[in-house]
């Protein structure tokens, strides 16, 4: 995943999600393999760094609409994250 173009990805994440730049920031309770954290606004944002070399589950307690950015999927209340990976969940 050649650096460039994470960078290019996540610059159309922020402009596409205004949180992320003026949102409230909520840590979320992750565990010791990851971080996570939301922002708020009109609309969530989720974000979680896996850096461990396994695939992580992250029960949340909300549904998450999709990816917006990086290697992961969305599940009712749970979001996965690859090994060595992060994403950015939208709640809408």
């Amino acid at each position: 995943f050649p650096i460039a173009v994470a960078i290019r990805e996540l610059v159309a994440v922020r402009r596409r999600r205004p949180e992320l730049i003026d949102g409230q920031w909520r840590p979320v309770d992750a565990g010791d393999d990851f971080v996570a954290f939301e922002r708020i606004g009109d609309q969530r944002t989720l974000v979680v760094v896996n850096r461990s070399a396994s695939p992580v589950a992250l029960q949340t307690d909300r549904a998450w609409a999709r990816i917006e950015f990086g290697d992961g999927r969305v599940e009712a209340n749970s979001v996965t994250v690859a090994p060595r990976s992060a994403i950015v969940a939208a709640s809408n």
